[in-house]
């Protein structure tokens, strides 16, 4: 399976036409995949907020909030459907390369031998929460050990990160977060509704190479949803 963010159509109309597959596929598989019925009615929320703003501009209504609200639950939907797949899916024995042809997902390469991820190396990241609603994590390897100059990149040995988040509560451990994505390209995009402005979101992140297996955690950085 590809690990980055180029195995989700960008052109709208591929796009659209790949994630109906997805999210109507899903529906069948959910049982199989351990995907629970409300998180695939959620992706078929979005989807259809998507396809209602999608519709209008190509049926010629080119208003300049349309195109604002296509592109915002686009981002959305997108959103949702990476964490969907790092959460239920990419590490899922059970997505066997016959479901994953059928969600239209890449399948991965069984042939290379992974290069081992050091257990004494960490990541680096920050957030970047500059724009309203969003948080965009950047993530790589520090240039020195005062942790002042990132790096973007993943090292040689590394596939993809795996980033862990809770929102709102109480610092907690990485080990208790919810793994929410699996990405090989700094920055990552979360986007927030404006009901959880002022919501203070915890982060982690871990390399892992392209059989699962995992380095140790960064330490845990929050950041307030503005």
């Amino acid at each position: 399976m590809g690990h980055d963010q180029d195995w989700i159509p960008w052109k709208e109309l591929e796009f659209k036409a790949w994630a109906d597959n997805l999210i109507t596929k899903l529906q069948g598989y959910k049982i199989t995949l351990g995907i629970s019925a409300q998180t695939v009615e959620e992706l078929q929320e979005q989807l259809t907020a998507y396809e209602q703003f999608e519709n209008m501009i190509s049926g010629g209504d080119i208003k300049h909030q349309n195109i604002v609200n296509r592109n915002n639950a686009r981002d959305v939907l997108k959103t949702h459907i990476r964490e969907v797949v790092a959460r239920h899916i990419r590490f899922n024995p059970a997505a066997h390369d016959g479901i994953l042809a059928d969600l239209l997902l890449p399948i991965p390469d069984t042939e290379r031998t992974p290069r081992h991820v050091p257990q004494d190396v960490t990541p680096g990241f920050r957030i970047n929460r500059n724009t309203s609603g969003r948080h965009f994590f950047e993530f790589g390897t520090w240039e020195d050990d005062a942790k002042f100059k990132l790096v973007r990149g993943k090292p040689d040995y590394a596939e993809f990160i795996e980033i862990v988040r809770q929102i709102g509560g109480t610092m907690p451990i990485a080990d208790d977060m919810e793994s929410v994505a699996l990405q090989s390209k700094s920055p990552v995009e979360f986007i927030y509704s404006a009901a959880l402005r002022g919501t203070t979101v915890y982060y982690a992140c871990r390399w892992r190479n392209d059989k699962g297996e995992a380095g140790p955690w960064s330490d845990v950085q929050s950041a307030i949803i503005n």
